[in-house]
This record gives C-alpha cells, structure tokens and sequence, in this order.
C-alpha cells in the first residue's frame, strides 16, 4: 500500500520536534519595546482616572440618577454625559462619540499627537476646548500635564447633546474642581459661549 513519505512515523516525529523547537524559539526570543513617551501615557491615563474620580465624588451626591433616560448604572456616566437636552444645549451629538472619549486610553493618544508636534517640556501651547466632549478635555489636560507643557486654555461653554450641559455642572465647573483638587494646576484663560455664531443658538 503506497504511503506518502510525509506521512512517515520518521518524517511526523522530525516535524512535532522542529515545531516545539521552533515555538520555544519564538517565545523565548522576544523582546519588548515600549513605545515612545510610555512613561507619559501610563502617567496621562492614571490622571484621567484620578480626575474622573474627584468629580464623580462631587456631582453624584447632588445628582437625581432617575431624570436621565434609560437605566444606566454607571457611575461615571451620570456624571460626565449630562443631559439630551438643556438650557445650554447647542446642538445634537452621539452619545457613542462621547462614550468613547471617556476611555483614559485617549489621554495617552493625545500624548502622542502632541509629541509628534515637537512639544517639548516648557513649551506653550493653545488649547481650545468644547463643552461637547468632557472626556477629550480631561484627556488634553492630563497630556498636557504628563508632557510638563504650559497650556494657554479657551473653552466654548454651550455643549452638544450628552455633553457638559447641566447648567450647575458645566466644563468650567468640572476644571475648577479639579484645580482646586490639584490633579490640573491650570484652567481656562477664557470662555465664550459656544453654538452656533457662538451666541448659545442651535446651528441649523
């Protein structure tokens, strides 16, 4: 009966030990490389943690968990997407694009965009936030402070849907815990009042 040699008792036990052989090879030869201001993403991460936190233990006390639609269970998300719908809702917005800022994951993408800029330790740079999206300013922020950069801040008040829009708990509101908290040691510079021709109006 005819029988293909790589089906061999010989040829099968050769293959089986150059796979382990090869396997062991691979595993123990690796070598990990950090990836560049990996001290500093780690560091601007821990800061967006840290600062969600502070104002978690700020605004839930005061906060009617029953006035948001749906059953949401998440600490977090009562406290840094607001409302739908405000007195100082500019505009409409996903809720998914501000869900997915709120991965302090970001805070080290920011780090490096700004690093790929040639910011370097010292430097100054201008900031221009929006109420819309809470969680990208924390990310900025934490970034800002990991790379030791001066930051000149301008935010846009008004806020899109699910966004820093609860009149009492606005991103001024948020920065200026936060500062007084310590974790940032800067705040905006000035503010405008965001919308559409920045007069607070929806755009059309």
């Amino acid at each position: 009966m005819y029988r293909p040699t790589i089906k061999s008792n010989l040829w099968l036990g050769f293959m089986t030990v150059a796979f382990i052989a090869l396997y062991y090879w691979s595993d123990t030869s690796r070598v990990n490389v950090k990836a560049p201001h990996y001290e500093e993403k780690i560091e601007a991460a821990n800061s967006v943690l840290t600062a969600m936190q502070v104002l978690e233990n700020q605004r839930l006390p005061r906060l009617d968990t029953k006035s948001k639609e749906g059953t949401v269970t998440d600490p977090l998300v009562f406290t840094m997407l607001s409302e739908k719908d405000s007195p100082i809702t500019t505009d409409e917005g996903r809720i998914e694009d501000k869900i997915t800022v709120l991965n302090p994951n970001f805070a080290a993408a920011v780090v490096d965009m700004l690093a790929q800029t040639g910011a370097a330790s010292g430097d100054t740079v201008a900031v221009l936030l929006t109420g819309s999206m809470p969680g990208a300013n924390l990310a900025v922020y934490a970034a800002v402070k990991a790379l030791n950069l001066h930051p000149v801040v301008i935010t846009s008040v008004g806020s899109s849907w699910w966004g820093a829009n609860s009149p009492d708990f606005t991103w001024l509101d948020m920065e200026t815990i936060l500062e007084q908290a310590s974790i940032f040691k800067f705040r905006s510079t000035a503010a405008s009042i965001g919308g559409a021709d920045d007069q607070y109006s929806r755009s059309s």
